[in-house]
Order: structure tokens, then C-alpha cells, then sequence
């Protein structure tokens, strides 16, 4: 028999670098928690590409991540900046998806609904996402469908080309209300009374991703595009917040409003048509 060994028990090293390494490759909501400062508002630090995105649109000529901004280094996010719906059943969510696409304005409101659909082809990783939706009537304009698509470079999931589509959306709501209000200011200059009120619907058949950003938890395959879409959705209500606030204002903007709806209903004809464009990966008008 051997000697039992009464020396006191040896300390526990600390991790090996390789464990840290993947400790800190691992962005795990308790990693995201830990470094949040001020509380609930996340604090990215060091925010990879995980799919080398950029890397791969510059090889090929594509440059949509830039494009979308996705520069998250070193830069606070709060929760969305909005609200997000997700009904119960989806009987209700086509209810008020019907209700959005046959929604009539007026001289003082209007509403700017747009629908996002995203692709993905598992063979080669890649895909593409649309957004389609109503341009409000200005100036010489009546209210007309627009839609445009985007083939990104790689994929690796549809879930990652659906949240592509949603800060993509956030993106297009911004451009026409820039162009709205400036119409808007040139009809008041003319006579025209009191300011317009315009409602935000961005419209999108992912369920679990309407509900992770509902939560403010996304798992890591699609968290950088997750967390771009809480900075374009805090990029907008700081942008227009601050007009609507405004003395002389134009437009008041409510809040942006994000909503679960169906996918594949005969009904909803306008998010058809941005999965149909999704499917092509072009640019074209409906």
C-alpha cells in the first residue's frame, strides 16, 4: 500500500488562457449583465463580427454591413427604444396585421407601415432581406408602394437575414420621415395649420426574434445584428423625439412600434411582396 498523502490540498490554479480566451469569445448574457453600466443598458466592448460579414463584403464587393453601420465597439444600448407586440394567437396578430395594411390617413395623421422579410439558402450560408411598405402622400405625391431588396454576402441563418430586414427598416423609416418633414415644413410655410402625427409599424414574421428583442435577450448567432437594431431603434426616437418636442415642430412621431405578424397569409399582400423579394435578392417597385 502507498502512503497516504497528508499534505494540505493544493489551490486551484486559475483559468488557462485558453479557457479565458473562450470565456471572452463567449458572450453570454451573464457576460452582458456583468459589464452593463449604467444598470439595464448594455455595454459592448471589443464586439466581434461573428460571421466576418465585413470581411467577406469587401471581398466580394458588397459592403451592406457597413452600410447598415454595424460599429458596436465601445458603445452603449438601452432596451428598445419602442414597443413590441407579439399576440397570443395568431389569429389575433392577422387581425391587427389586417388592421395596419388598411389603415386610411388623413391631413393630420398618417401612418408609415413597413414589412420585412429576410432568406436564407442553406447550402452556401447566403441569403437576402426586403422591406416593403407605403410611402405617406407630400407634396405632387399620393401614397404609393415601394419596396427594395438586399442580397447581403453570407448568412448563416434566417434568423440573422430576418434582423437584417428589422434595422433595415428602422433605417428606411428614418429616410422618409427626413423627406416627410422637410415637405411638411415647405406646406406650412404656405398656410398650412397644425403639425401631422405619424404612427411607426415595422411588421415582421419572426416570432422568436420579435420576442428576443422584446426581452432584450439574444442568443449569440444573431446577437451583433440584435444589438444593431436596439442602436438604430435608439438612433431614431433621439432623432425624432427631439423634433416632435419642438416649438415649431412639423411632425409628431409616436413611438416605433414593432409587431409579430403571420407569414404566408394570402391577406397580408404587402409582406408577400417582401418575401417575395427576399426569395430574388433584387431591387425592384411593386
Amino acid at each position: 500500500m502507498y502512503p497516504m498523502d497528508t499534505s494540505p490540498p493544493r489551490e486551484k490554479s486559475g483559468k488557462s488562457e485558453r479557457s479565458k480566451r473562450r470565456a471572452i469569445d463567449d458572450w453570454s448574457d451573464e457576460t452582458l449583465v456583468e459589464a452593463a453600466a449604467p444598470p439595464k443598458r448594455v455595454r459592448t466592448r471589443g464586439l466581434v463580427d461573428p460571421f466576418n460579414l465585413q470581411t467577406k463584403a469587401r471581398l466580394q464587393g458588397l459592403l451592406i454591413p457597413k452600410r447598415l453601420g454595424l460599429d458596436l465597439c465601445d458603445c452603449q444600448f438601452g432596451p428598445f427604444c419602442g414597443t413590441v407586440h407579439v399576440a397570443a394567437t395568431r389569429e389575433q396578430a392577422l387581425k391587427t396585421a389586417l388592421e395596419i395594411q388598411s389603415f386610411t390617413g388623413n391631413v393630420s395623421t398618417i401612418q408609415l407601415a413597413l414589412w420585412c422579410d429576410g432568406s436564407h439558402e442553406m447550402r452556401d450560408n447566403t441569403g437576402g432581406y426586403a422591406v416593403v411598405g407605403k410611402r405617406p402622400p407630400s407634396k405632387n405625391k399620393r401614397e404609393e408602394v415601394v419596396a427594395r431588396g438586399w442580397p447581403p454576402t453570407h448568412i448563416e441563418s434566417s434568423t440573422v437575414a430576418e434582423a437584417l430586414a428589422i434595422a433595415q427598416s428602422i433605417i428606411e423609416d428614418m429616410e422618409h420621415l427626413t423627406k416627410f418633414d422637410q415637405d411638411i415644413a415647405t406646406e406650412k410655410n404656405k398656410g398650412k395649420p397644425s403639425a401631422v402625427r405619424v404612427s411607426l409599424k415595422i411588421l415582421s414574421d419572426c416570432r422568436g426574434l420579435v420576442d428576443s428583442i422584446r426581452r432584450g435577450n439574444f442568443t449569440k448567432p444573431f446577437r451583433m445584428v440584435g444589438l444593431e437594431i436596439l442602436k438604430q431603434a435608439e438612433r431614431f426616437e433621439e432623432t425624432f423625439r427631439r423634433l416632435s418636442q419642438q416649438p415649431e415642430r412639423h411632425i409628431i412621431v409616436d413611438k416605433l412600434a414593432l409587431h409579430w405578424v403571420p407569414g404566408h397569409e394570402p391577406g397580408l399582400t404587402l409582406h408577400q411582396q417582401a418575401n417575395t423579394l427576399a426569395i430574388g435578392w433584387g431591387v425592384v417597385c411593386f
